[in-house]
């Protein structure tokens, strides 16, 4: 039986079989430094050292050395993502372990007053969320990837669009796994063509036709002749 959370599909780990490697790229946040850019990337509604803090922190980790800690010092929305390579129209398993302590916030226009999630960066697709304070707990949710779909943009996040929150989150062991269940039990994830891109398909297809019919006119101006 498949729990429903905000509109998303969350399925029970009975049943799973398949799964593929991880494909997070340091998901435990071990060298000093992979909070530099790459593999994550740092990014907040308010991005200045007066609002938020990003740290590797040595201090009681789930596994490993370290764990990631995200501080919003005031209201606010921060993140460090990933954006890893996938196949198009797969299901994946994105799970990991979060930490919390005093995260809390107004109700957000989203009215889910979202606290510390994993998430598809730049969509409503993620895990259940921890507000207040909590000791490691571990958090997943399931996606399917679209036709054509190459990535994910893979999101450890401390509050959400429209939706900021104080507090300080801690995130450790991330992992994305291709798995192999039902594939109508998870939302699909399928970035949109740009305008430009159909644009370009449209003149494309325009100059086929414009050659096509000035060549036929030809053969049929030669044949006269």
């Amino acid at each position: 039986m498949a729990i429903v959370f905000a509109g998303l599909c969350f399925l029970p780990m009975r049943g799973l079989c398949g799964e593929g490697t991880n494909l997070i790229r340091e998901g435990g946040f071990e060298p000093s430094l992979c909070l530099e850019g790459y593999p994550w990337r740092k990014d907040a509604w308010q991005f200045n050292p007066q609002a938020v803090g990003f740290f590797l922190d040595p201090a009681s980790p789930k596994e490993g050395r370290y764990s990631a800690r995200l501080k919003n010092i005031v209201d606010n929305d921060s993140r460090l993502v990933q954006t890893i390579p996938v196949r198009e129209s797969r299901l994946y398993r994105v799970s990991g372990w979060i930490k919390t302590r005093s995260v809390s916030g107004l109700e957000g226009l989203s009215r889910e007053n979202i606290g510390a999630c994993l998430c598809l960066n730049g969509t409503w697709i993620r895990s259940p969320d921890l507000k207040g304070t909590h000791g490691w707990t571990k958090v997943e949710f399931f996606v399917r990837t679209g036709e054509n779909q190459k990535n994910l943009p893979v999101s450890c996040r401390l509050g959400y669009a429209h939706n900021a929150v104080t507090g300080t989150a801690w995130f450790d062991g991330i992992e994305v796994r291709n798995v192999d269940v039902p594939k109508g039990d998870a939302p699909l994830f399928e970035e949109k063509k740009k305008a430009s891109d159909a644009l370009a398909g449209a003149l494309f297809l325009f100059s086929a036709f414009l050659i096509v019919t000035l060549r036929s006119l030809w053969e049929k101006l030669k044949r006269k002749s």
